[in-house]
């Protein structure tokens, strides 16, 4: 997975987080720190989105568990998303 880039206005800070939060996962950072970091990114966004059925699609990536290939898969399907913006 590659770090983002700013694909939709407004979504600077956003790609900022994903891409430091990639970062810490390379780092071999604490899944249960990981997994907060990327659910509160996804409630920041879900938040400020107006897409009722994209904000769907991220809500349902929130609150999974800890594990390393959890967090790994939800970061996947997030970027995908953001990517597509």
């Amino acid at each position: 997975m590659k770090p983002l880039r700013e694909s939709w206005q407004g979504a600077e800070r956003w790609v900022d987080r994903f891409n430091a939060l990639r970062a810490a996962g390379h780092a071999n950072a604490c899944p249960d720190v990981l997994r907060s970091e990327l659910d509160g990114l996804l409630a920041d966004i879900v938040a400020h989105h107006h897409n009722k059925a994209a904000a769907r699609a991220l809500r349902n990536l929130q609150g999974g568990t800890p594990q390393p290939a959890a967090i790994a898969h939800d970061m996947v399907r997030l970027h995908d998303w953001i990517s597509t913006r």
